[in-house]
């Protein structure tokens, strides 16, 4: 998964356009400017509450196009002194979507500066924003039979072509996850527990908060989340390798759990339709609409009803919220 997503010349995030109608999925805020909005508006009031810091990094981690944070800038330009107390790290591993991002974003603030790492970002207080980052990060996936848990893991079949297979593994599921069925998967995700201990451990040393937006699920579902995405439709994760996107739901209780461990004070995970609704969507619905053409009022309205709509297999409901803050801020939206 790693290989297929970030392979420096083959990686499918080094080469394609994933985001858009144009390529093979649509996110938040290439759905509607409202969610950009809205993330920038959150944002300013936890500076507000963090006592207007004049020194603060603004940071987003696997930014795409840049479209969030264009949006975010352009709604709180008139926020007085958010954006002379702020600069921009924008977390990014592809140069070609830190390009696009840059012809995005430059021309709207002064300090804006590009990271591959999270590590390197500079070190003081800091807000953080990450969209649709966890997804795209690799699993591992246990697999439960005869009563044993195995590792899926790719291998050459007798025809010499990539193929899932199954090893034995010793890990620590046997105890915790005993009551589960044959069949049950467990997928585990390392490198999003290493990310949230460095985000923790910044924002404990700093001060500050974190925003984690994706699809996945509050407690374990035990079944095969991870899938290859191509034209907007699902495909065969080994075939067209680095030419479609791969995925897997957050564990948002795993997510929780490490953060509280690393001495975070977390808040949720709630459905992105409550936390749009509590942060203001409707109000910022209304305005739009006021000043819109008829065409325009039915595009508002149908971005609106695909951020918060709540049924399992819709942005709303499928997609989770998670804050996490040093102790005295407590945020909106939760």
């Amino acid at each position: 998964m790693q290989l297929a997503l970030a392979h420096p010349k083959y990686g499918y995030y080094k080469s394609k356009e994933p985001f858009g109608a144009e390529g093979d999925f649509t996110t938040a805020p290439e759905i509607s400017q409202m969610f950009g909005e809205l993330i920038g508006m959150w944002c300013a009031d936890i500076w507000h509450k963090m006592g207007t810091p004049q020194d603060i990094e603004l940071v987003e981690i696997g930014p795409g196009r840049g479209t969030l944070m264009k949006d975010f800038l352009r709604a709180t330009r008139k926020i007085p002194g958010f954006h002379e107390s702020i600069s921009i790290s924008m977390v990014e591993t592809s140069d070609r979507l830190s390009e696009i991002q840059h012809q995005a974003i430059n021309h709207l603030h002064p300090r804006v500066k590009w990271f591959t790492e999270i590590s390197k970002i500079p070190n003081k207080p800091v807000i953080i924003v990450a969209n649709e980052l966890f997804d795209a990060l690799p699993v591992r996936q246990y697999i439960k039979q005869d009563d044993k848990w195995h590792e899926k893991q790719v291998g050459l079949n007798q025809n010499g072509e990539l193929d899932f297979m199954l090893l034995k593994s010793s890990t620590t599921h046997e105890k915790k996850h005993e009551h589960t069925k044959n069949g049950s998967v467990i997928e585990v995700c390392t490198t999003a527990m290493s990310i949230i201990e460095t985000l923790s451990q910044k924002i404990k040393q700093y001060g500050g908060a974190a925003l984690i937006i994706d699809y996945g699920y509050n407690e374990p579902e035990y079944k095969n989340t991870l899938l290859a995405i191509g034209n907007h439709k699902q495909c065969n994760l080994l075939e067209n390798i680095g030419e479609v996107d791969i995925s897997a739901h957050v564990d948002f209780a795993m997510l929780k759990n490490f953060a509280e461990h690393f001495g975070m004070t977390a808040y949720g995970p709630t459905f992105q339709g409550e936390f749009l609704q509590k942060i203001g969507i409707d109000i910022r619905t209304e305005t739009l609409l006021n000043n819109a053409t008829e065409k325009q009022q039915k595009d508002i309205k149908t971005a609106r009803d695909r951020l918060i709509g709540n049924n399992k297999d819709q942005m709303g409901e499928l997609f989770k919220v998670l804050a996490l803050t040093n102790t005295e801020i407590k945020p909106e939206g939760f």
